[in-house]
């Protein structure tokens, strides 16, 4: 039997099926009661040899594709089980009538999902992506989340390769969609800049295609040639929002972002996001409310209610004197001088910059983290650099790009937390930042317990 008719047979018998259950979930160490368990094949585990573990943790079936299951009891067999949550999800999306905002770009995609999701909550009963679950399982299993009581749904696209945005959308069906900016993300995988803008702008010819409704960010660099590429696009800035908002004013000289709303019910706006490379994910997230028909006082009490976790933009008070800025879910080179030129305006003296490798970079990595090295040789703020990872190790050496008495490399986070706790430097203020298998969290909670109790009087 051809495989592709296979599942056009049997999706809409699954989806009833999913319709009866509590749920799809694909880790059988968080189990649903009730719920379908997908049997995923992956890099490293074969969901299939967890579907008898699933079932008798209450799960309500299992869907797997190794044909011994066949006539398992509980157990629904198909062809591959990644298709089958592919379809099942896109079949599920096609029964609801309801905005579906797409959202990528190389920067900021989670930070500014998660703006757009307070907003607009304010008004709608919201679904959005969970975390960074943005690739060919996460939003399979977003789009499953939609219910009934769903009105507006956010889910967020991420990808390293061209062609990943288009397929991404094809599943999802999108009618609105934005991109936060086109950077350096993924260099690897997608082999040029060019190309980049290519996958990332797929899904504008989306949308185009479709008649969906496409924002752009007319005060981000990287979109500029974009805006008048696509009919009826919806561009937005400071002083050109839709709705009834006029314009927009960010405070200067502020940690933590202020905004000014301007126009006949004007509001200031206190955000808990720091550093200026935020604003533009604040103004997205106000000019989508402002679109979709907001007051003031509710784009304000969304924006005032949005508090950063997941090691993405947290300012951390450690004393009044004192501030931890942990940034470290993910880390390019664009983003990481934005973050270094935040802390370099922002502190004044015993800065410590502790910095991880940046992944997927391609063939041009050491040059680039070389650049970092040779950008943070002549910032007098920062007295101390952690590099942690063997990219910034082979790049200093290679580029024997600065002071070594500035620097100090380490093989890896565990590494660096036993110099930590060996010999604590005295600093004012400190950032993490770099990609998220390098683990600085782990270096934080360190610094956060050494501090504590350092200022307790425990000796360290």
């Amino acid at each position: 039997m051809d495989f592709r008719n296979y599942l056009r047979m049997t999706v809409a018998a699954l989806h009833q099926e999913f319709l009866r259950s509590a749920g799809v979930f694909i880790d059988s160490r968080q189990a649903i009661a009730g719920g379908l368990f997908f049997a995923i094949n992956g890099d490293r585990f074969d969901g299939n040899d967890f579907a008898m573990r699933a079932l008798g943790q209450g799960a309500y079936k299992a869907v797997v594709d190794r044909p011994e299951f066949k006539e398992t009891h509980g157990c629904m067999y198909v062809p591959n089980t990644i298709t089958a949550l592919q379809r099942l999800a896109h079949y599920h999306r096609m029964q609801f009538d309801i905005p579906v905002l797409a959202l990528t770009g190389s920067n900021g995609k989670t930070t500014t999902k998660e703006l757009v999701s307070s907003v607009l909550s304010q008004k709608f009963r919201t679904l959005s992506t969970r975390g960074n679950f943005n690739n060919h399982l996460g939003v399979p299993l977003t789009l499953l989340r939609l219910t009934n009581q769903t009105e507006l749904a956010i889910v967020e696209m991420g990808a390293n390769h061209v062609g990943e945005i288009k397929w991404l959308c094809n599943l999802a069906n999108p009618n609105h969609g934005l991109i936060t900016n086109i950077g350096d993300a993924h260099l690897e995988g997608f082999g040029s800049r060019e190309k980049i803008r290519q996958g990332k702008t797929e899904l504008f010819r989306y949308l185009e295609a479709h008649r969906g409704q496409i924002f752009i960010n007319e005060e981000e660099p990287s979109l500029k040639s974009e805006i008048n590429r696509y009919n009826g696009a919806v561009g937005y800035g400071l002083d050109s929002l839709p709705g009834q908002i006029e314009r927009i004013e960010f405070a200067e000289g502020s940690k933590l972002q202020t905004v000014q709303l301007f126009s006949t019910g004007s509001c200031t706006i206190r955000s808990n996001l720091y550093g200026a490379y935020n604003r533009m994910n604040i103004l997205t997230a106000i000019a989508l409310g402002t679109y979709f028909g907001l007051s003031s006082e509710q784009i304000q009490t969304g924006v005032e209610s949005f508090v950063p976790e997941d090691n993405r933009s947290q300012m951390i008070r450690l004393d009044e004197e004192t501030t931890l800025y942990m940034d470290a879910y993910n880390a390019n080179p664009t983003s990481m001088e934005k973050a270094i030129a935040f802390f370099c305006d922002f502190e004044r003296g015993d800065g410590i910059a502790i910095l991880g490798d940046m992944k997927e970079l391609g063939a041009g990595e050491i040059e680039e983290h070389g650049r970092i090295i040779n950008l943070l040789k002549n910032q007098p703020q920062i007295t101390r650099v952690f590099l942690v990872g063997p990219l910034f190790q082979q790049a200093f050496r290679q580029k024997q790009a600065g002071d070594p008495g500035k620097f100090e490399l380490f093989a890896n986070v565990d590494r660096a937390i036993d110099r930590w706790l060996n010999s604590p430097p005295s600093f004012n203020a400190v950032i993490l930042k770099g990609s998220r298998s390098i683990q600085l969290e782990k270096l934080a909670a360190v610094i956060k317990e050494n501090f504590q109790s350092s200022e307790s009087g425990v000796d360290r």
